[in-house]
């Protein structure tokens, strides 16, 4: 039996679906299963409210959800919703997910925190993170702002929030092959791209420990 569907499935099976067949193999245990692997499409007969039905699932390769970019604003570490999240949660709300957040940040001193969902900055919605990183370059430094959140369990409220790009500048990461470390690292300041690569982690994060890690909630 289904007894949960990943947050964004539009069609094919649903929770409570009783699974009899894939593909006209009798399924009677998880192995049976595998044959998803091998198939972008499978001929499913399940059982869903007392009735038996006749469905096309498309299979969904988990390389897809993987995190190939990640933004850091005021401390906030933001990204996609990775699969952990999309199997918990029944809607994803934006594709700007708050997954972590630096001790003595504006993040986390105005209370955005993990598991957050960002769906607008100043009242001009932003669903991506490309959106989000324009209209935020928009805001001046030591300027306050507002982002409209949603919670895990569908609450929404309001942060307002001051922007430090000394402390906690705009960085983005992202996934890049052709680098030796594999990642491509791009730090914005006043609206705009700063020449070089800049700092790794943000100066005056609180910091832990004998090896100088900073200390990152999450």
């Amino acid at each position: 039996m289904v007894r949960k569907v990943d947050a964004g499935n539009t069609g094919g099976l649903a929770e409570g679906d009783v699974i009899l067949t894939l593909n006209d193999r009798l399924i009677t245990r998880v192995a049976d299963l595998d044959v998803m692997y091998n198939n972008a499409v499978l001929r499913a007969v399940v059982v869903r409210k007392q009735q038996e039905i006749c469905l096309d699932v498309p299979t969904v390769p988990t390389s897809e959800l993987k995190t190939d970019r990640i933004v850091v604003f005021c401390g906030a570490v933001l990204h996609r919703p990775h699969h952990a999240v999309r199997q918990q949660i029944s809607k994803v709300h934006s594709d700007i997910y708050v997954s972590a957040r630096m001790r003595g940040s504006p993040a986390y001193a105005y209370g955005l925190a993990p598991t957050n969902f960002i769906l607008a900055v100043n009242a001009v919605p932003t669903p991506d993170l490309e959106s989000f990183i324009r209209e935020t370059s928009k805001i001046p430094d030591n300027t306050y702002f507002r982002l409209k959140v949603m919670t895990f369990d569908n609450v929404p409220w309001v942060a307002t929030m001051k922007k430090n790009e000394h402390y906690f500048p705009t960085v983005e990461f992202a996934k890049d092959p052709s680098l030796r470390e594999g990642w491509k690292r791009v730090t914005y300041e006043d609206g705009a791209v700063r020449k070089g690569e800049g700092e790794m982690a943000p100066e005056g994060a609180e910091e832990g420990g004998g090896d100088g890690e900073v200390q990152i909630e999450g």
